[in-house]
């Protein structure tokens, strides 16, 4: 015969797998539509699409991803690394992509379930439960702990982390720091200390930390479980007490911060933020306004945007959000430590749990927005608990009986049935939030057309919107947006910076200068305008004006790679070749490898005759960029004018054999045949540089020429008439 424990454990098991199998439905049903979305503007273009670190899973590859020293402003492998699996199996297949973050959503969500079915018994007391025979068929832990994991499961507000494919590092930390909180719960059960699983435990946090830099926190969040289920509230007590398992997090957590630190600290100063004019107390109270926004969301999840607008207060009455943000805070802060006097733990585990994974998005250290629907992908789960604990009064009759601090409750008992039906059109309605919202995220039009929706004086959707119009060869729509943003933001640059790009496409350059310049009333050291307006005077054959808004960029950025290769291409064309060399000259003090000044500078050394350091320079850039055939083609004229055409075609061929793509080099290896009276071969290779650009005028009065020596005297004639 079984003895109670052993029907007891078969009834948990049963309870567990039936769990984690509706779990894995419910995502299934709440996300299966997203498996049609496209990748989207920005992000996805710079993380997947152009990204040549994912094209690769061979050793040398991998050993770039992980290298510290080529990390560039921040430091995130694991999320490199699993672009890299998918781009292998899939190529640029957006299918395949979302796939993997289903995946990784769902054993997040699992891991979330298997780790609060640990950690929940040993803060919260039910040992009431086993008091009243009735109500043994509740299964309080399980219930609180399937709760959290189905709506952190189907809740909208964590669309963003899982559909939109930029944020995979969200999917992946929460995996790897639900996996090494399970572990870590079961290092330190009562009693006895496992090694293995908390080496386990250390592996999944480096794991979670190299696939965001929020995964730092960790430690912090194991401690306040500890504390959460010890009965002494002294927390250095705790420590002391736990220092044995905590140590390696300390050790390792202080580790990968410093490494992450220091990334960020060598990041270029596009990748820096700062608080709004260097103080932290406008921070400070601004973040008031996002608390309150998160919390709307998570209780009623109708605004939620995929660009919510930075605004920064000065003062606590300059919006209402700041003020109920403030208080309540300060209500949930003061029911937090009321239970905690109380000997209830659990509220304040949950709302610990929620500021402790927010903390490194709370922008106390500046980051890129001030609020994000991922940035509480792993916070939101503390909330849910939370709502959980709550749900489980009206579902289990014992609870009804037993308040949030533990003693006697006197309210009005309910029918578990009713706790049910909550559950179930919460459910449901939340699926249904999270069914739309992954249609919102189907491309880059729909989303910032819901953005716009939510929110009509957001400039940024404004702008983005005009983006993907424009990636979508509808210029004229995408200027139509962009003049709608300016409409709703005059004073941002960013809405006319696009329009200035447009018009430049259309190449209405005259308008795109206006732009601008009126860019430069607004902002004078605005050196990106600066910058076009060097462009776009070199387009109009002004070179003066181009080399002084160039300059302009070199005062605030001497070291301006660009900026020096565009002013000295502009003094070049001047006739100022000592100087343009001079220039190049001190751009490559700051960037040797880079390309274009090298080219520019084999270019001037050429225009000087002094053929030999052209040579070099422009081997140099070949040896550094082998499929750069305009460095062959420089070559192949240098050696075509010095007579030696056998060179000048060993070069050419070998520049398009690197990259067929540039018409010039088959122009000029045409001229090399000519020149050896091969004029059927000359032919054939200013044919296929007319196919490549039919406007290529030297190739195509070269045809006509060919035509003409081979005799065909009316064919040249209709062909010099084309």
């Amino acid at each position: 015969m079984q003895s109670l424990k052993d029907v007891l454990n078969k009834s948990v098991n049963k309870f567990n797998i039936l769990a984690i199998a509706v779990l894995v439905i419910m995502i299934i049903i709440a996300y299966g539509d997203s498996l049609e979305n496209e990748f989207t503007n920005g992000d996805d273009e710079d993380l997947i699409v152009n990204n040549a670190h994912i094209r690769s899973l061979d050793i040398n590859n991998i050993k770039k991803i992980f290298a510290y020293k080529l990390s560039g402003g921040t430091y995130q492998p694991i999320r490199v690394l699993s672009y890299a699996i998918d781009y292998k199996f899939w190529k640029l297949n957006p299918l395949g992509y979302h796939l993997h973050s289903i995946f990784l959503h769902t054993l997040a969500s699992i891991f979330l379930y298997l780790s609060f079915l640990k950690a929940i018994p040993q803060i919260i007391d039910c040992s009431f439960m086993n008091s009243n025979k009735k109500n043994k068929r509740y299964p309080c832990i399980q219930i609180i702990a399937f709760l959290t994991a189905l709506l952190f499961a189907v809740h909208p507000v964590n669309v963003e982390a899982v559909t939109w494919l930029s944020s995979r590092k969200y999917t992946l930390l929460a995996m790897f720091s639900f996996l090494s909180f399970y572990h870590f719960i079961k290092s330190v059960e009562p009693d006895r200390f496992s090694l293995k699983n908390n080496l386990i435990s250390i592996l999944f946090f480096i794991a979670a930390a190299f696939s965001s830099p929020f995964g730092v926190v960790l430690p912090i969040t194991f401690y306040l479980f500890l504390y959460c289920r010890e009965k002494n509230n002294n927390p250095m007590y705790v420590l002391w007490k736990n220092i044995k398992s905590l140590g390696f997090y300390m050790l390792m957590g202080s580790t990968v911060f410093l490494m992450i630190w220091y990334r960020l600290a060598g990041a270029s100063d596009g990748a820096k933020m700062f608080h709004f004019k260097g103080n932290i107390i406008y921070t400070l109270v601004s973040m008031n306004q996002v608390f309150f926004d998160y919390a709307r969301n998570i209780i009623c999840p109708l605004w939620l945007n995929n660009r919510y607008v930075d605004y920064t207060y000065l003062s606590f009455w300059d919006s209402y959000k700041i003020i109920a943000g403030l208080l309540l805070f300060i209500i949930l802060l003061s029911g937090v430590i009321y239970t905690w006097r109380k000997g209830n733990k659990f509220p304040l585990f949950c709302f610990g749990w929620f500021m402790i994974s927010w903390l490194p998005a709370s922008n106390i250290i500046p980051i890129s927005t001030s609020m994000a629907d991922r940035y509480i992908y792993i916070a939101s789960a503390g909330c849910f608990a939370l709502i959980s604990y709550g749900i489980l009064h009206l579902m289990v009759p014992g609870f009804q009986e037993i308040n949030f601090v533990g003693k006697q409750n006197s309210v009005i008992k309910l029918p578990p049935w009713i706790g049910i039906l909550i559950v179930v059109i919460m459910t449901v309605s939340l699926m249904g939030l999270t069914i739309q919202r992954n249609m919102v995220w189907k491309n880059s039009g729909t989303l910032f057309l819901d953005s716009i929706k939510k929110d009509p004086e957001n400039f940024i959707s404004y702008t983005n919107l005009g983006t993907y119009f424009q990636k979508k060869g509808d210029v004229d729509k995408a200027i139509e947006y962009y003049r709608q943003a300016n409409k709703v933001a005059p004073e941002k640059t960013l809405p006319l910076q696009n329009l200035g790009y447009a018009f430049t496409v259309k190449g209405e350059y005259n308008k795109a200068i206006s732009v601008f310049k009126h860019i430069l009333k607004i902002d004078s050291d605005f050196l990106k305008a600066h910058s076009m307006l060097g462009e776009l005077y070199f387009l109009q054959g002004n070179d003066e004006q181009s080399a002084f808004h160039y300059s302009k960029v070199l005062e605030n950025d001497s070291s301006n790679g660009a900026a020096i290769t565009l002013r000295g291409n502009a003094l070049l064309n001047m006739g100022k070749i000592d100087d343009a060399i001079k220039l190049y000259q001190q751009g490559l003090d700051f960037h040797p490898d880079f390309p274009e000044l090298l080219y520019n500078l084999g270019i001037a050394y050429s225009r000087k005759l002094n053929f030999k350091k052209a040579i070099i320079s422009l081997e140099k850039v070949i040896e550094l960029q082998p499929a750069f055939a305009e460095a062959y083609n420089e070559i192949g004229l240098i050696f075509e004018k010095k007579g030696d055409l056998d060179k000048a075609e060993k070069y050419y061929k070998k520049g398009i054999n690197e990259n067929a793509g540039l018409p010039e080099i088959y122009n000029n290896l045409g001229n090399v045949m000519f020149a050896r009276e091969m004029l059927d071969e000359a032919n054939s290779y200013y044919m296929k540089a007319i196919s490549i650009d039919y406007t290529l005028i030297n190739a195509r009065y070269n045809r006509c020429v060919v035509k003409e020596r081979l005799g065909f005297e009316d064919k040249a004639f209709l062909c010099f008439l084309d």
